[in-house]
């Protein structure tokens, strides 16, 4: 994807699916209510360094090769709604296994395009030996869609390629009607 001249912008990262199962050994929903972040899963990621084009409001990221015990960077929207703060702890279930981290960073996310966005994501140490599966945007001209669609499934038959350009524009118009009608 990189090689092609329409392609603009690749992200890509790992990502597994969990579950905010307690805040400071209560009950997430103890402290959060019904916060969406806390229903059902929730995908999450890790990564070594502070991801390109990532905006740190609070805290810092863990340091390169950080070992210790796992550390949390937390959307920073979401986390003020739960009323999170630096150094809370947060236990994520992640295929039955209960992993506590600490609060270590809050981060913009926004999670109003197609970018990749992550409510939470930790220290690799801390989600070692997980199975997880990666997860990639690619930014192209949108003339060039269809070929790197169909380039894509035949390079990578067990990679599913969606186009989300068309959805976003859609929930986009739905949402712009939506306001419109409550003025």
């Amino acid at each position: 994807m990189r090689r092609d001249p329409a392609v603009t912008r690749v992200e890509a990262a790992p990502m597994l699916r969990s579950v905010i199962t307690r805040i400071n050994g209560r009950p997430a929903a103890e402290v959060a209510g019904d916060h969406w972040a806390i229903r059902g899963d929730r995908s999450v990621t890790y990564s070594d360094g502070s991801p390109p084009r990532t905006t740190i409001t609070q805290g810092a990221w863990w340091p390169p090769d950080y070992d210790g015990p796992p550390l949390v960077s937390f959307s920073a929207d979401e986390g003020a709604e739960q009323g999170l703060k630096l150094v809370d702890t947060l236990a994520v279930s992640i295929l039955g296994r209960e992993i506590t981290g600490t609060i270590a960073s809050f981060r913009q996310v926004d999670f109003r395009n197609a970018g990749i966005g992550f409510v939470l994501s930790m220290n690799p140490a801390a989600l070692k030996g997980a199975p997880h599966t990666w997860i990639a945007t690619v930014y192209a001209e949108p003339a060039a869609e269809a070929a790197i669609l169909r380039d894509l499934a035949q390079a990578w038959p067990n990679v599913t390629g969606i186009r989300v350009g068309d959805v976003i524009a859609s929930v986009g118009r739905l949402l712009d009607g939506i306001a419109a009608a409550r003025e």
